[in-house]
């Protein structure tokens, strides 16, 4: 059995056969998990450009949030858009981290953008992609899908033949995930030349860093963030 670390796939194994006693202590935001909920990327997180690179330029691209707040709409329609620069990496598809892991080294060496799709919902998850990215030599960037937690499950319960969460079993899913969800907060932001070049590392609560972190609470702004990455 995997454990909540190993991958988010064995953790919802894991809890079909735990019913939910309650939540655990920690935060659960009524509004939107992560952010504010409204229809705007977070004001209160600061915003920053996404730094112009080529297609033989590699970088992994986390994406955070709860089942059904538009994660693989998000990296499906990178990998449409561009199959030859960004590769999706599905833990739903592929069937297990190790995979995941395996995809996203791959990629890199291709000159490709891994888009990390999976829950990713506390900084150990994350951490394990921030390394290969530094392992790698590569930029990391961190998308925050902050969208209320009734818009996740209403998705979820819509969906149909999904690979691990069942109509039945999506509210289960969804608040124990939304009451464990810890996503990246900045709270300061570095400059420094290297190389010929400039460069940004965006400090986090726990310690993550990351070239950018962006918040997005609607799929309005989440389309928009897409055309910033396919065109930059």
């Amino acid at each position: 059995m995997s454990s909540r670390n190993d991958d988010d796939s064995g953790w919802i194994e894991h809890h079909q056969k735990k019913r939910c006693r309650g939540h655990s202590a920690g935060r659960r935001c009524s509004k939107g998990v992560g952010g504010t909920g409204n229809d705007s990327v977070d004001a209160n997180v600061p915003q920053q450009p996404i730094t112009p690179h080529s297609p033989l330029q590699p970088f992994v691209l986390v994406l955070v949030g709860l089942p059904g707040s538009g994660k693989s709409t998000f990296s499906i329609k990178l990998e449409n858009a561009m199959p030859r620069k960004f590769t999706r990496v599905n833990q739903d598809k592929l069937g297990s981290r190790k995979a995941c892991e395996q995809l996203t080294r791959d990629a890199l060496r291709m000159g490709r953008v891994a888009v990390i799709d999976r829950c990713n919902f506390d900084a150990q998850q994350r951490q394990n992609w921030a390394g290969i990215a530094e392992e790698a030599g590569v930029p990391c960037d961190c998308v925050v899908f902050s969208f209320k937690e009734d818009v996740c499950l209403r998705r979820c319960e819509q969906r149909i033949n999904h690979e691990t969460i069942k109509a039945h079993m999506a509210r289960e899913v969804v608040e124990r995930m939304a009451s464990q969800f810890r996503p990246p907060v900045p709270h300061e932001k570095k400059c420094f030349f290297r190389n010929g070049k400039h460069h940004h590392i965006v400090k986090c609560n726990g310690g993550e860093e990351y070239r950018n972190v962006q918040y997005v609470s609607s799929f309005t702004k989440a389309d928009q963030l897409v055309m910033r990455y396919i065109v930059s």
